[in-house]
């Protein structure tokens, strides 16, 4: 066990950015959302901007090509598939814009849709396979969901830590890890901000260095083809702030787009009656 003093710890740098404003490196983030919001479109779309070096909801971010492995075992692969191809069209990109064995190109996107459990080794073998040759991981992993990879009870702390000890041993590898997560029922949280709205024992939040939350948001008329839905961080250890960006969703057989309608003012916890 290494001990630091205060002038070590003050040469120690902050991980740089993966997604400005959203995380870092070497972090591990959640992103829940009550089903059919839309979190694993939201996913796609951060993911293969960061693999093509597009900014997302941010056109004046700064943006590298990054290598990404996205393990979409949630759902059907020409699920993944179909949004994927929409999402791209969306962006303007092209396969060979995501290809991550092209030459001289530093990003990049995997895809895997088998079965998958941590309890096999299959998550380092994925891991290693996708490594540069030096050694260093992939800059973004996905996983679609959470719950798709492990065989535990979530509402046991005892049983969910040791999973997500192991997630934290691999974002400390310097990649970013995201998590898709569902959130528990309407009525089963209190906070507004949603630090316990995601599903199953504390210690899934409490592991994670961020938590964004995807909230549908409320309209006068609701439109075909047309979602507008708030992301916000319950929970953030070097992100960009507490507040709310809202974003729309529009999408046809054809593509699909991602557009900032505006930046929120910070959410504040709404307290239990119970607890004041």
């Amino acid at each position: 066990m290494r001990l630091y003093t205060f002038e070590e710890i003050e040469s120690l740098p902050v991980p740089p950015w993966v997604i400005p404003g959203w995380f870092r490196e070497r972090t591990l983030t959640m992103l829940s959302a009550p089903g059919g919001v839309g979190k694993s479109n939201f996913a796609q779309a951060l993911a293969i901007s960061a693999a093509a070096g597009r900014p997302f909801l941010n056109p004046e971010a700064p943006v590298r090509p990054m290598r990404v492995v996205y393990l979409g075992v949630d759902a059907a692969s020409w699920d993944y598939a179909h949004a994927a191809r929409r999402i791209a069209q969306g962006l303007g990109v092209t396969s060979d814009d995501l290809d991550p064995e092209r030459d001289e190109f530093a990003g990049g996107i995997w895809y895997r849709f088998d079965p998958l459990l941590l309890a096999d080794g299959q998550f380092e073998e994925i891991m290693n396979s996708t490594s540069f040759p030096s050694g260093a991981l992939a800059d973004l992993v996905v996983v679609d969901c959470l719950r798709a990879v492990h065989d535990h009870d979530e509402n046991s702390s005892e049983l969910m830590a040791p999973v997500m000890r192991f997630f934290r041993k691999w974002a400390e590898k310097n990649c970013a890890i995201l998590l898709l997560h569902h959130s528990k029922k309407p009525g089963e949280y209190t906070s507004k901000v949603g630090w316990d709205s995601a599903r199953g024992s504390g210690a899934i939040h409490n592991s994670v260095d961020s938590h964004i939350v995807l909230d549908p948001a409320k309209l006068r008329k609701e439109r075909p083809g047309i979602k507008v839905i708030t992301a916000h961080w319950a929970k953030g250890r070097g992100g960009d702030d507490t507040s709310g960006v809202r974003y729309k969703m529009r999408w046809n057989r054809e593509k699909m787009v991602f557009t900032v309608v505006k930046r929120g003012r910070p959410l504040a916890k709404k307290v239990n009656p119970s607890e004041e």
